[in-house]
């Protein structure tokens, strides 16, 4: 994840090294470009599956989100038509689907955090 950072900050260092006088100095440039030359297409390529994942969300998942809503809005209103024939209360399609609860990520007690007891010294 810091690949791209660091590219971005060594750019520069190849066409330096490329003008040095010292024949190892101008390898290592050499090397150095070649290296930051791999690490940008890493970069297109990790941007291309970002989108790739993007449109297949869009196109696959979000669909199927809508048809499942769909099926379900449908399958309330079979049942609270039948409530309505069979004289049950109004609540009772509701009974059959599952409520959306998102848990904590740290249970909460009414009374704050819990303290620890101060520890009476001996003497």
């Amino acid at each position: 994840m810091g690949l791209e950072s660091e590219i971005s900050r060594v750019r520069g260092w190849a066409d330096s090294l490329a003008s040095e006088p010292n024949q190892s100095l101008k390898e290592q440039g050499t090397r150095l470009a070649t290296l930051i030359a791999q690490g940008e297409a890493a970069f297109d390529r990790r941007r291309k599956a970002a989108g790739a994942r993007g449109d297949h969300r869009v196109r696959s998942i979000t669909s199927l989100i809508e048809q499942i809503n769909t099926t379900r809005a449908a399958l309330y209103g079979q049942l609270a038509t039948k409530a309505a024939a069979a004289g049950l209360p109004t609540d009772w399609p509701n009974r059959f689907f599952r409520k959306a609860t998102r848990s904590r990520s740290e249970p909460s007690d009414d009374n704050g955090p819990v303290k620890p007891e101060p520890v009476a010294p001996k003497g």
